[in-house]
C-alpha cells in the first residue's frame, strides 16, 4: 500500500492558490523521509486581510487501480505580514478515516475531523458535488480519468499508480519498459524523492531491485525441551554489516514451527525466547545455493551467559584481558554452541573456534507512547526511531493481531470461546478441540432421548391436567430444539474455519440468526422453570382452593407471554452482530 499526498495553500474562501502532489511508499523506507515543497502565493504581493492555511489530504493507492481517501492535516499560517513561511511537519498516517457527527455537510458529503485539530472539521463532498457544505453541484470531475478521484471537485485529479497528468491519462514513463522479473510489479515512485523512480513489488519468493533473487527459506521447528513463546523475535545477521535484521513472526495456538523469508542467506540467525538466546543456524550449516533450510529450536542450542563459563577470578578481569579466554569454552565443551557477555555474541565454529561479533543487548522493542494494542496488550517495534514493523504479545484470554478478540466474560459467542484453536488442518486438532467435540457428542446422545422422552411424557392429558405440565412440556420442547441448534452451531464453526469459507453474506446471516436463537432459547427455559417453581409456591399456599382449570389457562397465557418477552427483550442483538476478519490467523 501506498500513499499519495496533496498538498495545498488554501485561502479563507477555501480557494486552492497553489499544490503539489508526491508519493509516499512506507514499505520502501523504514526511516521517514523529508520532502521539501514550495506553494506559492497567487498574487504579488499577497493580499494582507486574508486569511491563509496549508491543508493535506492523503489517499491510499494499490497496484489494483484502488484509490481511497484516508485523512486530512490542517496547518494554520499566522504571520500573513511575512513574504515566506516556513512549516515543518512530522505527520502520522492513521489507520481509518477520523469521523465527525456534524450533519451540516448534508446529504452530499460526509463530516470528517482533522487528524491534528479536534475541535475543526470539514465536509468531504460526493462526486459533482462541492462548496464548504458540499452544497454546489459541478461538473468540474468530468475530465479525471476512471479509477481516478476528482478531489472535492477542485479540478485536482488523484491519479492512481501508473497514471499521471492533470486528468490522469498519461502513462508513467517510469513503468513503461518492463524492468521487473518474476512476476514482480513495477510502481511508479516520486522522482524528487529517490535516484530510481519505480520500485519492483516482488512476489513472496523473490527480492532485489528487479525482483532478480530467489528468497531462502528457514523452517523452524521448537524441540519439546523448549516452551514456545506467543512471539519469536529473531536475529538475522548478515556480514559484514553490523547491525543484524530484526524481525518478529508470531507462533500460532498449538504449532510447534514457523517458516521464515529472508533476502538472502545470513551468516546466523538468533531467536530471543524468554531473554534466552538461542542459536538457530549458521551459514557453515548448509550449502549457499540451498532456498530451503529446516533447523530446530533446542535446549542444547541455548547461548549461556559467559558468567555462566568463567570462575570468579576471570569475570574479575577487565573485558580487554578477559576476551583472551573466550576460545576456552568452545574447546572444552563440544556442545557449546555459543555464549554471550554485555557488548558481544560469540558462535563456536566447526573448528572449536571462538569468533565473536558485536551485539546491543540493551535494545529496547516497547512502542514508546504510542501502543496500537488492545485489551493491555504489550506492543512491540522492530526499531526505536524508524519502526517498520509492530506485533502485539496479547495477555490471557486475549488473542489477534491487536489483541481486539477476548474469551472472557458470560455473552461469549462459540466462535470467541473456541475459535482460535480450530486449525486448517482437519485431522489435526488440539485436545481441546477434541475435548469438546466428544463433550458436544454425549451432550447431543443424552440431551436428546432425554427431552423426546419429557415430551412422551407431557403429552399425556393426566400431566398437563395443571400448568406445571404446560411449562415442563413447553420446557422439553424449547431445550431438545436448543440442544440440536448447539451441536449444528459447533459442527458449522468447525467445518466454516477447517474449510475457510469465505462467503460474508452467509456468515453474516448464520452468525445472526444461530447466535440469536441461542441467546434467547435458554432465557426461555429458566423462566418456565421459575414458573413451575412459582405454580408449586402457590399450590401449597392455596392447597383446596387452587383451581387446576386458572392454572391450565394461565400456563398457556404466561408460556406465550415468555416467549414474547425473550425475543423484545434481545430484538437489539442482530442488529450489533458483525464477522471480523481475524488477520493474523488469516480467517473470518
Amino acid at each position: 500500500m501506498s500513499f499519495k499526498l496533496i498538498i495545498m495553500l488554501l485561502d479563507d474562501n477555501d480557494t486552492v492558490l497553489s499544490y503539489e502532489q508526491l508519493i509516499f511508499e512506507p514499505v520502501r523506507f523504514a526511516c521517514v523521509p523529508k520532502f521539501h515543497i514550495y506553494l506559492r502565493y497567487n498574487t504579488r504581493p499577497k493580499i494582507q486581510n486574508k486569511h491563509y492555511f496549508v491543508r493535506i489530504d492523503a489517499f491510499s493507492i494499490s497496484i489494483l487501480n484502488y484509490v481511497g481517501y484516508r485523512a486530512s492535516w490542517y496547518y494554520n499560517i499566522p504571520f500573513t505580514f511575512l513574504p515566506v513561511h516556513k512549516i515543518s511537519l512530522n505527520m502520522f498516517i492513521p489507520a481509518e478515516r477520523v469521523r465527525c457527527a456534524n450533519t451540516k455537510c448534508g446529504e452530499h458529503g460526509q463530516c470528517l475531523k482533522y487528524v491534528n485539530q479536534n475541535e475543526k472539521y470539514y465536509c468531504h463532498c460526493q462526486p459533482d458535488w462541492s462548496g464548504p457544505l458540499c452544497q454546489i453541484q459541478t461538473d468540474k470531475c468530468n475530465r479525471c480519468l476512471h479509477h481516478s478521484i476528482c478531489f472535492d471537485n477542485e479540478e485536482i485529479c488523484v491519479c492512481p499508480l501508473g497514471k499521471t497528468g492533470r486528468s490522469c491519462r498519461v502513462p508513467s514513463s517510469a513503468c513503461q519498459s518492463n524492468t521487473c522479473q518474476n512476476n514482480g510489479t513495477c510502481v511508479p515512485l516520486d522522482q524528487r524523492l529517490l535516484t530510481k523512480n519505480f520500485r519492483c513489488l516482488c512476489p513472496d519468493d523473490y527480492f532485489g531491485d528487479h525482483c532478480e533473487t530467489h528468497r531462502s527459506i528457514r523452517r523452524i521447528k521448537f524441540d519439546q525441551s523448549v516452551q514456545i513463546p506467543p512471539v519469536l523475535l529473531i536475529y538475522a545477521k548478515f556480514l559484514p554489516t553490523s547491525d543484524p535484521i530484526i524481525l518478529f513472526r508470531r507462533i500460532p495456538l498449538y504449532e510447534n514451527s514457523l517458516s521464515l523469508q529472508l533476502d538472502g542467506q545470513p551468516s546466523m540467525v538468533f531467536g530471543l525466547i524468554s531473554h534466552a538466546y538461542y542459536l538457530i543456524g549458521l551459514r557453515n550449516d548448509y550449502v549457499l545455493n540451498t532456498t530451503i533450510i529446516s533447523t530446530a529450536v533446542r535446549l542444547e542450542n541455548r547461548c549461556p551467559s559467559f558468567v555462566e563459563l568463567f570462575n570468579q577470578t576471570i569475570l574479575k578481569y577487565h573485558p580487554l584481558k578477559r576476551i583472551k579466554y573466550y576460545q576456552e569454552p568452545c574447546q572444552q565443551q563440544q556442545k557449546l554452541k555459543c555464549f554471550y557477555d554485555e557488548t558481544q555474541i560469540c558462535v563456536c565454529n566447526r573448528q572449536s573456534n571462538t569468533d565473536c561479533l558485536p551485539f546491543n543487548h540493551n535494545r529496547t522493542f516497547d512502542c514508546n507512547e504510542r501502543n496500537f494494542c488492545l485489551n493491555n496488550g504489550e506492543c512491540i517495534q522492530d526499531d526505536k526511531d524508524c519502526p517498520l514493523n509492530y506485533m502485539c504479545i496479547c495477555p490471557m484470554c486475549y488473542h489477534g493481531t491487536i489483541c481486539q478478540f477476548a474469551t472472557t466474560g458470560y455473552s461469549l459467542s462459540l466462535d470467541a470461546i473456541i475459535g482460535s484453536y480450530i486449525r486448517n488442518d482437519g485431522g489435526n486438532q488440539p485436545f481441546i478441540i477434541n475435548l469438546s467435540i466428544v463433550i458436544v457428542t454425549v451432550m447431543f446422545l443424552i440431551g436428546v432421548p432425554t427431552n423426546l422422552l419429557s415430551i412422551l411424557t407431557f403429552c399425556q392429558k393426566k400431566p398437563r391436567e395443571y400448568g406445571c405440565g404446560i411449562y415442563l412440556l413447553s420446557s422439553s420442547i424449547v431445550s431438545l430444539f436448543t440442544i440440536c441448534l448447539f451441536t449444528y452451531k459447533f459442527f458449522y464453526l468447525l467445518i466454516t474455519q477447517i474449510f475457510l469459507v469465505t462467503n460474508r453474506q452467509f456468515l453474516l446471516l448464520s452468525c445472526i440468526l444461530i447466535e440469536y436463537l441461542l441467546k434467547f432459547l435458554p432465557i426461555i427455559v429458566d423462566w418456565f422453570n421459575a414458573c413451575v417453581a412459582s405454580e408449586r409456591v402457590f399450590n401449597v399456599l392455596l392447597m383446596t382452593h387452587f383451581n387446576k382449570k386458572i392454572s391450565v389457562c394461565a400456563a398457556k397465557f404466561v408460556s406465550i407471554l415468555v416467549v414474547l418477552i425473550a425475543i423484545i427483550s434481545l430484538i437489539h442483538d442482530p442488529f450489533n452482530r458483525q464477522i471480523i476478519d481475524d488477520l493474523s490467523q488469516r480467517r473470518i
